[in-house]
């Protein structure tokens, strides 16, 4: 039997442990969604380090990664293929299948980013319930990031998308993020791990914006309208 756990810091240890016991029992992998890094943990000890002493921690154990990776998918809005739903993976309307009368409700906001002789960039264009309202593009300035090719302007376009995200003060609503590379949501939700000082700080920045970001990720270059536009002003930024 699978146990949601939710772990507040003032509980007798002893519960907790008794708890933290019964999630163990036959699991081989544990989804940690609320804790001091989210996740999914192949050992035991490595979820305790991230739930013990975390004030609301969220974690279940799994006996599939299939089922853990579902888990965090599930309540994070994540997706780890463009299935046409959230950001769409048909070129008809806005990027949705079936047309822009499929785009969902709210801000989708689509990512890119773009290298080219030692420079990279990033782009992204913004959605309100299916409609353009903004776009935004820059180059980075980072020698360091710069070794990283376009995957440091697919980092910059995302983090530069919720941080414009929060000057429109969208927190309450929440957005969702639309990628065409898989590490936008695969490091802030553990599925990778972050080896660099560039993606341990991008992992970062998105971790504490969890409760209100979600991620989706969609085909590139398949005729998505977000997402060929997002990809040609990151271009554009290094012309």
């Amino acid at each position: 039997m699978l146990h949601i756990l939710h772990i507040s810091v003032g509980k007798d240890i002893n519960e907790i442990n008794k708890r933290l016991s019964l999630a163990k029992a036959k699991n081989n992998f544990y989804a940690v969604l609320a804790g001091r890094k989210p996740g999914i943990y192949r050992t035991w000890a490595e979820c305790q380090r991230q739930v013990i002493g975390f004030k609301g921690a969220k974690f279940k154990g799994f006996v599939t990664l299939e089922e853990a990776e579902a888990f965090m998918g599930s309540r994070n809005g994540s997706s780890s293929a463009g299935n046409g739903t959230g950001c769409g993976a048909g070129p008809a309307g806005n990027g949705m299948d079936g047309g822009a009368g499929d785009f969902p409700k709210g801000t989708v906001i689509f990512v890119d980013g773009s290298y080219m002789k030692g420079r990279y960039s990033w782009g992204f264009a913004a959605y309100e319930d299916g409609e353009l309202v903004d776009t935004r593009n820059g180059a980075g300035t980072s020698k360091d990031a710069a070794k990283l090719h376009n995957v440091a302007g697919e980092m910059d376009a995302a983090r530069e998308a919720v941080l414009w995200a929060e000057a429109q003060g969208l927190e309450d609503t929440g957005v969702t993020i639309c990628h065409d590379y898989e590490g936008i949501a695969a490091w802030p939700l553990g599925h990778w791990q972050a080896k660099l000082p560039q993606t341990q700080e991008y992992a970062a920045f998105m971790q504490q914006r969890l409760g209100w970001v979600r991620f989706q990720k969609v085909a590139g270059h398949t005729g998505v309208e977000g997402n060929e536009l997002a990809d040609r002003l990151a271009k554009e930024a290094l012309l």
